[in-house]
């Protein structure tokens, strides 16, 4: 039987739009009050309007992510102000392919920055709340969403590769480390979404996969029975948009 999340905290990154926005009107469907982070002040806004049509969301902050003391602070703020955070949802992340003796500096280090440094630091600062869910009611749950990047090298998208390849190792890693407390930790591996960060990759953005399906896998993460843990997903478009 799938678990009630009716009443709890999620923080949910990158919610101005696309999947993150996506991802908090599902929770909020199911009755979780979500704290909204993004860039987008007007993006989060709407976020929060739609989500307020199921349940009122928990806030809307707008940490820059690559600031580590903006980031800690929003967190901090969330658990002050509604006393527990149950899920995090780290779905932040940009996307700069380029070939690596042409790729800009700025774009590689960004998707290092966005897509594995905040996301670490993000769930280092957010596990003590975590935690004290685990011990207050057996359970507590972090889905990072990765891509099927970071499974393996894709040709021209070498550094977002890197920046994937990394998320997969943390969250196994981080699952070995907090699974006995019931801190489920999952990593979805979707493959190409119709977003506006690949509308210009020229892909047929009608065989891409929807926000809403990942977002649908992320909320079924976020009920998972407390006996087990699916720690990888793998999310394709059943046929190939590429």
């Amino acid at each position: 039987m799938l678990t009630d999340i009716t009443g709890q905290v999620a923080i949910v990154t990158g919610a101005s739009r696309g999947v993150g926005r996506a991802v908090a009107l599902r929770l909020s469907e199911l009755g979780a009050r979500v704290a909204l982070f993004g860039r987008n002040q007007a993006g989060l806004e709407r976020t929060a309007e739609l989500c307020a049509e199921h349940t009122p969301p928990a806030g809307i902050w707008t940490p820059e992510l690559g600031n580590r003391e903006e980031l800690e602070t929003a967190i901090h703020e969330v658990n002050e102000r509604w006393e527990r955070i149950d899920i995090l949802v780290n779905n932040a992340g940009v996307f700069y392919p380029d070939r690596v003796d042409s790729a800009d500096p700025f774009d590689i280090d960004r998707m290092l920055d966005v897509n594995l440094r905040a996301l670490i630091h993000a769930t280092r600062c957010c596990l003590p709340y975590l935690k004290e869910s685990c011990m207050a009611r057996g359970r507590a749950v972090l889905v990072n969403i990765a891509s099927n990047a970071g499974r393996f090298g894709i040709p021209g998208e070498a550094a977002y590769c890197a920046s994937k390849h990394g998320v997969m190792g943390f969250s196994e890693g981080l699952f070995r480390e907090e699974r006995e407390l019931g801190l489920k930790v999952c990593a979805i591996c979707p493959g190409w979404i119709a977003t506006e960060m690949v509308e210009e990759s020229g892909i047929d953005m009608d065989r891409a996969l929807r926000p809403a399906e990942v977002a649908e896998m992320t909320a079924l993460v976020a009920r998972w029975p407390d006996n087990s843990c699916p720690t990888e997903i793998r999310l394709y478009p059943q046929r190939d948009p590429a």
